[in-house]
């Protein structure tokens, strides 16, 4: 949301800050809905039932609201002053902001097998620190030259919404083995008689400000995979009343729900503030960013208690994992 608002806004370069504190919200999602697919494969009778169900439920509202936000686009293009045309393409990179969705889809596919097999092997610890080390080594030297080939080589090659899918893409897919990864040796603690390092709970945040106080320095890959996976691996030692909380709870489960409503608010709120007089800094970014996700939140509970609509917006698991 707060991407969105900036980019709407012009990118100022004074903003770039608040662009920075943002970096972990993809890398913690992706990482989340992974670690789910873990858990939820372990009371799975077969992985192809699974991988039919996880596609469906991602994958009908992934073409229902890229058609739904390519017809409102077109509609709107002469108060947008737009004059961009949509390809069949489309439908596999998702309008703008849905290439999240595609993304996960096409994760899916590959980390389901690899979930499978670790499972039925029963190698949970060897599988769990391969993903691991596999998730790192893209992240730290793979990803980065990836995303600037793209930039720099391909960029002017694609329309808008390819070329946020590859650059949104190559950026993140190292998070999608690291999630199965933590989700392998979780399960594996999980287990009676497994072995279980005493971690004070405030280590975890200790290590997440340091990562913090990096990034906000650096701005690079590595520092923002510090970053990301340093705020993960805390909130996983999250108090139970703060997971079990009704708001949080609220948010987890609307969460899909929440991505998929936020953009048109993201994209009308900085012609509100320019309307308004009000100056697009840090102070009303955020300020937005919280307004956009509370209205999107809003709508996704009110259309539920309207209809059945969990097709078109799919409640996200909820459930703690660790």
């Amino acid at each position: 949301m707060v991407h969105h608002v900036y980019q709407a806004a012009g990118s100022p370069p004074s903003l770039d800050t608040v662009i920075r504190i943002r970096d972990f919200g993809f890398p913690i999602i992706i990482m989340t809905a992974y670690v789910a697919i873990v858990m939820a494969m372990t009371r799975a009778s077969a992985a192809g039932p699974f991988l039919r169900r996880r596609l469906q439920r991602l994958g009908v509202p992934f073409v229902a609201w890229t058609l739904i936000y390519c017809a409102v686009h077109a509609l709107l293009a002469p108060w947008l002053h737009s004059d961009r045309w949509f390809s069949p393409a489309v439908l596999v990179t998702g309008y703008v902001h849905l290439w999240f969705l595609s993304f996960l889809l096409m994760g899916t596919v590959v980390a389901v097998p690899f979930v499978r097999l670790a499972l039925a092997r029963d190698a949970l610890v060897s599988s769990g620190v391969v993903a691991c080390a596999v998730g790192v080594w893209y992240l730290a030297f793979v990803g980065p030259s990836l995303n600037q080939l793209v930039w720099t080589t391909y960029g002017d090659a694609f329309g808008p919404d390819m070329r946020i899918f590859l650059t949104q893409s190559t950026a993140n897919f190292g998070y999608v083995p690291l999630g199965c990864g933590v989700g392998l040796l979780l399960l594996s603690a999980e287990r009676p008689g497994a072995w279980r390092p005493h971690i004070p709970t405030w280590l975890p945040w200790l290590l997440f400000v340091a990562a913090f106080a990096i990034h906000m320095h650096a701005g690079t890959f590595i520092s923002r995979l510090g970053f990301s996976l340093t705020l993960f691996l805390a909130l996983l030692r999250a108090p139970e009343v703060f997971i079990t909380h009704p708001w949080t709870q609220a948010i987890a489960g609307e969460s899909y729900a929440i991505y998929l409503l936020h953009f048109g608010g993201a994209r009308l709120m900085p012609r509100l503030l320019t309307k308004l007089g009000l100056p697009v800094d840090g102070a009303t970014v955020v300020a937005s960013a919280v307004v956009i996700f509370l209205g999107a939140l809003a709508l996704a509970r009110a259309l539920r208690r309207w209809g059945r609509v969990d097709w078109l917006l799919p409640p996200a698991t909820s459930r703690r994992t660790a």
